[in-house]
């Protein structure tokens, strides 16, 4: 038991916190345009043609009832 610590701590700092191999956009001068896209149905998804990323609408038009 007296070696966890020590064990946990060698763990933590042993790793590198240096270059990661990922491929990631990060340049922050690139300028993304908002898609013109129709709402989407309650709870119908939707894939942004910029990111390709899925969107689901959670919340239905003002005045309507919620379904269950």
């Amino acid at each position: 038991m007296k070696f966890i610590l020590p064990a946990i701590t060698l763990l933590l700092f042993s790793t590198s916190a240096g270059e990661h191999d990922c491929d990631l956009l990060t340049d922050t001068v690139t300028y993304w345009p908002a898609p013109t896209i129709e709402k989407p149905n309650y709870l119908d998804p939707i894939t942004d043609s910029t990111f390709g990323t899925k969107i689901t609408r959670i919340t239905g038009n003002p005045g309507d009832a919620i379904p269950n």
